[in-house]
């Protein structure tokens, strides 16, 4: 039983090796770069019944890691200036028996040095939205909208394939 958990373990983790990952650029003073951050709103602190989220899944088709000791909902993606297209993963959960729901949204959006700048979305009946609000609030990309589709629970399996 324990080889066959870490055989698991090892091909999940071989997987990961494979893939492309987003690299946050290196900064030299010349060039701030901006910063994306993503959100996490819960609603209830003792069962998590309602939750309204979003993280950046993917800039430039690149695959966004983030560290293990980050929470990736407040995780600040630092990003060059200039146009992007970002993949958003977004969250819901509306009640407690109604299970997680969201979908993926994409967009394109031209950031500014120095700026800090925020996911942003809502959930209707049918679809999923979601922009990038700067730090006043003014939104600076399209609203991507996608059909809402049920999410399975998150694992340690699917944490390990995801990072």
């Amino acid at each position: 039983m324990i080889k066959r958990l870490v055989f698991l373990g090892v091909l999940g983790l071989t997987g990961c090796a494979s893939t492309v990952h987003y690299a946050e650029p290196q900064t030299t003073g010349q060039e701030t770069p901006a910063t994306i951050i993503g959100f996490a709103d819960t609603k209830d602190h003792v069962f998590i019944c309602h939750l309204k989220a979003a993280n950046v899944e993917r800039i430039d088709d690149l695959k966004v890691k983030y560290p293990m000791s980050a929470n990736y909902y407040e995780y600040a993606i630092k990003v060059l200036p200039g146009k992007h297209d970002f993949v958003i993963d977004n969250s819901f959960i509306t009640g407690c028996s109604s299970g997680k729901k969201g979908g993926l949204t994409e967009f394109d959006a031209v950031l500014k040095p120095g700026v800090h700048y925020k996911l942003a979305n809502k959930l209707d009946e049918q679809h999923v939205q979601s922009w990038l609000e700067d730090e006043k609030g003014n939104r600076v990309s399209d609203v991507a909208t996608t059909p809402i589709e049920a999410q399975a629970p998150e694992t340690i399996f699917t944490l390990l394939a995801d990072n």
